[in-house]
């Protein structure tokens, strides 16, 4: 039988030969360290003018890995449209200026770049205002897998859907992990987009209201979910080594990183201490589950 892994190798395989005779294609591979990190993004009000939008593509590090991720804040729906409040505003985009705005980024990027990337469009489970167990989740989710199946790749890129899934606690709104799932769930029966999550350890933050199953889910378990967890500390390597050791089926796709700010990890000791803490585990030695990918945002 063929394992989630092994597939998503072979779909890694499948773009190189797409690609290989076009472009530049890294392959990511586990166990060591990479070259390079990519740069990822909060998107700002200024990306809706397209020329914005657009230089922003043209000046990715697309890094080893190729993955890019772009927030675009959490999901909100106004009575009509769906959307997004970008990140710490209250400045509200649709789903179709969303895309246009991922669409003038990819266009930027094909102009400047060779190298295939993966775009994920990127959303959190920050979600202020739905309650506990309300089908709102189950209908976001469902409206992120339409707008991400629906927004199309160019030349040089592949894009996926993305979400920061915390807890949230300490912030007065509490996410919690039964809701974090229907929404993923609600995600992967709409497209079979990948879906990265690229958030913390919600078990250790909040353990009345996430289980180790329910982050195990979201980033590996549910069929199209992967993760490159937030290691800003070493303290969140040891709890991603905590969800490890719950289910070594997990794959880490990478790590994303804070480029060091108020000092935090930088992207090669975020990488390092999640793989390390991993690899020198005794109750699994030796293990190569922690892909060579890595982004700052």
């Amino acid at each position: 039988m063929i394992t989630k892994k092994s597939f998503l190798m072979l779909m890694i395989f499948s773009l190189f030969l797409c690609f290989s005779f076009v472009t530049d294609v890294h392959f990511a591979y586990a166990d060591s360290l990479p070259s390079s990190a990519s740069s990822s993004y909060y998107v700002t009000p200024s990306w809706t003018n397209s020329s914005t939008a657009y230089s922003q593509g043209q000046s990715v590090t697309p890094g080893y890995g190729g993955d890019v991720i772009l927030d675009f804040g959490r999901q909100y729906y106004n009575g009509s449209t769906w959307g997004t409040y970008l990140p710490g505003t209250s400045y509200f985009v649709s789903d179709s200026q969303i895309q246009t705005i991922v669409h003038n980024f990819l266009t930027g990027y094909d102009s400047a770049h060779t190298q295939v990337i993966f775009a994920y469009i990127a959303t959190n489970n920050d979600n202020v205002g739905w309650s506990q167990g309300s089908t709102t989740w189950t209908d976001a989710g469902t409206d992120w897998g339409a707008l991400v199946d629906s927004t199309p790749p160019t030349i040089n890129t592949a894009v996926g859907g993305g979400n920061d899934i915390e807890s949230w606690y300490g912030t007065g709104f509490i996410a919690y992990g039964s809701d974090t799932v229907n929404w993923c769930n609600a995600y992967n029966s709409r497209t079979h987009m990948r879906m990265l999550n690229y958030g913390s350890d919600a078990s250790s933050e909040y353990p009345s209201g996430w289980t180790k199953q329910q982050v195990y889910s979201v980033s590996w378990g549910l069929s199209d979910d992967l993760v490159m967890p937030e290691i800003y500390y070493n303290s969140q390597a040891s709890q991603w080594q905590g969800i490890y050791d719950y289910n070594t089926n997990l794959y880490i796709w990478g790590t994303t990183s804070e480029y060091g700010y108020g000092g935090s990890l930088s992207w090669s000791d975020a990488w390092n201490a999640l793989n390390n803490a991993i690899t020198n585990d005794p109750t699994h030695p030796n293990s190569n589950d922690v892909q060579a990918s890595a982004t700052n945002i």
